[in-house]
């Protein structure tokens, strides 16, 4: 019996060794697969870092090939139109006008109106004043503005749709970099406006009270 026992007590240290010795190799197996992850870690980071550095040395270089930017006036193109004969076009403009001149850098913006303008208005205005800012004022909906007839009386207006607004814009060799759009559902149109060339879009979700 007792050496039954003595044979008990020997398994059983041998047993506990192993599995001390098993969990020491699986703590030595967890602490080299750590590692390797950290020196993993480490080279995917000084790659990226290299690669980060590259990209900034290029850009530096594209930069310094660049003009400076010249100080200029901030030119701003208005087009209103009211071919119906149903909107106060005359009172918009005058607030436009009056909230200028109460800006503070009111001498660095240059006002151009086009008062019933039409689609030769629109190519005129875009070559001769290169603007940066083009606003609309008049009818629209979400694929279109209404632009004027070349006409005395009032009338339906020309249909001009987004996509073909912008192509008119993108035709200069200085697209403007802000067009807003102050008609009815007109953020509908914003999507076929925005891009490369006109990076900003401003339109109306509802319809604008007259």
């Amino acid at each position: 019996m007792e050496r039954y026992s003595q044979q008990e007590s020997s398994a059983a240290k041998r047993l506990a060794k192993a599995q001390q010795e098993d969990v020491a190799k699986a703590e030595q197996k967890r602490q080299q697969e750590y590692q390797e992850g950290i020196r993993r870690l480490h080279t995917v980071q000084a790659a990226f870092d290299s690669r980060l550095s590259d990209t900034e040395s290029d850009i530096e270089a594209i930069m310094r090939t660049f003009p400076k930017p010249k100080q200029e006036k901030l030119r701003v193109l208005v087009l209103v139109t009211n071919p119906r004969g149903d909107l106060r076009s005359d009172k918009e403009q005058r607030r436009i006008e009056q909230a200028v001149q109460r800006a503070t850098h009111r001498d660095w913006i240059e006002m151009h109106f086009m008062p019933a303008a039409t689609l030769d208005d629109l190519f005129d205005g875009i070559a001769r004043f290169s603007p940066h800012v083009l606003h609309f004022s008049g009818h629209s909906n979400k694929s279109c503005i209404l632009l004027e007839q070349n006409v005395d009386e009032n009338n339906g207006g020309f249909f001009l749709f987004a996509n073909t607004l912008k192509r008119v814009l993108v035709s200069s060799d200085n697209p403007p970099l802000v067009v807003v759009l102050n008609s009815c559902e007109s953020a509908g149109q914003l999507d076929d406006l925005v891009g490369s060339e006109i990076p900003f879009a401003v339109g109306m979700l509802d319809r604008v009270g007259i």
